[in-house]
């Protein structure tokens, strides 16, 4: 056999110098090809001159008689024999050798080759649109190039060793290949859209091209490609075979009715999944030792825990997925943009390139621990509303997106001032001077309810209600109206990032109120302390700003429920929630372990086995300090507070303390119940009790609260149970 020679591309016919025949040279009359043959004992002069003679004149000038010689009763074209574009040519001398290349590139009209063909080199049949079938007695030893024979319906049974590269694409009415054939080169089925199945035993040593094979159900089980697998929009194949080997690249791009992998498959380069819309999930150990494409299998909703690629993970467009692994580790780039069910990150992440979280509009917070080496895009992420304090840590060189994020304007602000200080090394974040909408309070008063009053009511600031007038001449140190005022200027800036629809319900909310203290002020004559309802709202509102930003987040709950018809048991239980939190915080309310309740630390005391003296020190420390004599005279006071430790009076809190260290003394199961952030504890508890019919500002409360039920402890009943118990 000779040495393999291939095309430069088996997509394309071979581009050769078409040779014409000179006068000279040329013998194009059956009498010159009869004195030819002739010189041969066993020629067959009139088979070879009729079929000669009876070609058009293209033919005769590309088949030179010159270069033909006869032996063992086999004519030998002794060079390549170039016949492109011959479209008038129907078949060929048989038996023939050719001594090089076979080019028949467009020959329309052929219909059939010789019986007995042998070509030791290239056979170009590209766009030989009549061939229907091929000799069985086929000898060659290079490529193959069937392209384009539309009516080519199977290869000869004996052909089992193609030693170039076998290009068969869109070879539409081709429906099977001859079993245990071996192609040692490139074997290309683009667009063979009535092939149903491959025969087993297929052996390809080089690339396996089966894009649009829109009939292909399945592969042979021990299918072996040595280099790329290309199965892209093979949308009726719905599996691959078990013992599937790949030692390139598997591109199953489209393949929309794929609903699994083999287990544990392992690709030697990339895996390309894309719209593999029908695909839940990944097999267990799944290795791809170069990227993984994801991308818009809107049908998966997780990865599998020992999933391992080398280089990147693109999961954009993923809008099932709601988790990842634990410990996932992504070489190169990760992508999860358009992920709008991943709702949080997994702890331990490593991202060794730039991280794209775009658009993951359910993602509430980012874990504590991390890793990422590039840049980090939390564009469009509209429930993120806070930022752990690693990403300040990321280098100089690395840059976060943040535009239209659930980031309150308040909490951009203190970023950007944050990044503005000479000494910050931090990366640079990158957001909207709209996301940044943020309203300084500083010097707010009472002066500034007109221009609020007129933004939430959409109404001109010369015709508002006479009350807002009054309201803001109210300007002396201590006045309510400064804290409305305060109240609203910290609420807006609450609002998140992309918060046209949280400003249209927050303005309906108002503006029915502002409607109710209006009318009720009327009503009254002016005579703002017979005013209920706008008192109880001013004191809300004071309530509110008086200790963190986030509890104007209270303040609103309140003033939504003020709102309402009959809403005094709903008022009740609000203020049930907070006095709970409040005292849990405080530990002056701790946890029962054994009965998974909560106490409180006085009322526990009074109820057991304990000394006069710490009975009374119980009672005290339920009192407000103002109430203090109307149960104790100043001296027993003195007394119960005194420590002799300290040798002086203990504060409230220091006497909280001291009682709850004689309880869990007494009791090992009682113990105090840490809150990190209370306000998100009473309105996590809130929206339980009282409905959910609440219009929410930036309150993803649910990772930041302490009172949940866990394997340690039923805390979020214990509190729902202690507080029904209040009222």
């Amino acid at each position: 056999m000779s040495e393999i020679r291939r095309s430069a591309s088996i997509n394309q016919p071979p581009k050769k110098k078409h040779k014409g025949t000179t006068p000279e040279t040329a013998i194009s009359t059956t009498a010159t090809a009869v004195k030819i043959i002739k010189e041969h004992q066993k020629a067959t002069p009139v088979a070879l001159g009729d079929w000669h003679a009876s070609q058009k004149q293209d033919v005769k000038d590309k088949f030179d008689l010159s270069k033909i010689k006869y032996e063992n009763e086999k004519i030998i074209y002794k060079e390549d024999l170039d016949l492109h574009k011959c479209k008038s040519i129907t078949s060929l001398p048989d038996p023939l050798t050719v001594n090089g290349d076979l080019d028949l590139w467009a020959c329309t009209s052929l219909t059939s080759l010789p019986k007995n063909l042998t070509v030791h080199g290239d056979i170009c049949l590209f766009g030989c649109t009549s061939l229907k079938s091929l000799s069985d007695h086929l000898t060659l030893d290079g490529d193959l190039n069937l392209s384009l024979c539309i009516d080519l319906e199977t290869l000869p049974k004996p052909l089992t060793v193609v030693h170039g590269h076998l290009n068969l694409s869109y070879c539409t009415s081709l429906t099977s290949l001859p079993d245990h054939l071996t192609v040692k080169g490139n074997l290309n089925l683009k667009s063979c859209t009535s092939l149903t199945s491959l025969p087993d035993h297929l052996t390809v040593k080089g690339n396996l091209n089966l894009k649009g094979c829109t009939s292909l159900t399945s592969l042979p089980d021990h299918l072996t490609v040595n280099g790329d697998l290309d199965l892209q929009d093979c949308t009726s194949l719905t599996s691959l075979p078990d013992h599937l080997t790949v030692h390139g690249s598997l591109n199953l791009t489209n393949c929309s009715s794929l609903t699994s992998l083999p287990h544990q498959l392992t690709i030697e380069g990339d895996l390309d999944l894309n719209y593999c819309t029908s695909l839940t999930s990944l097999p267990d150990h799944l290795t791809v030792h170069g990227s993984l494409n994801l991308t818009n299998c809107s049908s998966l909703t997780s990865l599998p825990d020992q999933l391992t690629m080398d280089e990147d993970l693109d999961l954009a467009n993923c809008t099932s997925l709601t988790s990842l692994p634990d410990h996932l580790t992504v070489n190169g780039y990760l992508d999860l943009t358009n992920c709008i069910s991943l709702t949080s990150l997994p702890d331990h992440l490593t991202v060794h390139c730039s991280l794209n979280l775009t658009n993951c509009s359910s993602l509430t917070s980012l874990p504590d621990q991390l890793t990422i080496c590039g840049n980090l895009q939390l564009n469009e992420c509209t429930w993120l509303t806070d930022l752990p304090e690693w990403v300040f840590n990321l280098r100089r060189t690395q840059t976060i997106g943040l535009r239209n994020t659930g980031l309150s304007s308040r909490r951009l602000q203190e970023i950007n001032t944050r990044q503005s200080t000479s000494a910050y090394q931090g990366p640079l974040f990158e957001f909207s001077i709209n996301d940044c909408n943020y309203r300084e309070y500083a010097h707010v008063n009472a002066e500034n309810l007109t221009p609020l009053i007129s933004e939430l009511t959409n109404r001109p600031s010369d015709q508002l209600h006479q009350l807002w007038a009054f309201a803001a001449t109210q300007t002396d140190m201590g006045s309510a109206f400064n804290d409305f005022a305060l109240f609203l200027t910290r609420l807006l800036n609450e609002l998140p990032g992309n918060s046209d629809h949280h400003k249209e319900k927050l303005s309906r909310n108002f503006q029915a109120l502002f409607q109710k203290m209006e009318h009720e002020y009327l009503t009254n004559v002016q005579d703002i302390t017979k005013c209920p309802l706008i008192n109880n709202v001013l004191s809300s509102a004071s309530m509110a700003i008086g200790t963190c930003i986030d509890k104007v987040k209270v303040g609103y709950v309140f003033m939504q429920l003020l709102n309402k018809p009959r809403n005094e048991r709903q008022l009740a239980t609000l203020n049930a929630i907070i006095k709970t939190v409040e005292h849990i915080y405080a530990q002056r309310v701790i946890f029962d372990l054994e009965n998974q309740k909560f106490i409180d630390v006085s009322t526990y005391i009074n109820d057991n086995s304990f000394d006069t003296l710490t009975k009374q020190k119980a009672l005290l420390a339920q009192l407000k300090p103002d109430e203090y004599t109307h149960s104790f005279s100043d001296r027993k006071i003195a007394t119960l507070l005194h420590n002799q430790d300290l040798n002086r009076q203990m504060t409230l809190s220091e006497l909280n303390q001291h009682l709850l260290g004689l309880v869990m003394k007494q009791n090992p199961s009682l113990r105090p119940k840490r809150i990190g952030d209370d306000v998100e504890d009473i309105l996590n508890l809130a929206y339980q009790l009282l409905g959910d019919d609440f219009h929410k500002i930036n309150m993803r409360f649910e990772g930041c609260c302490s009172l949940k039920d866990s394997a340690h402890g039923k805390y979020e009943t214990a509190a729902i149970t202690y507080i029904n118990g209040l009222y």
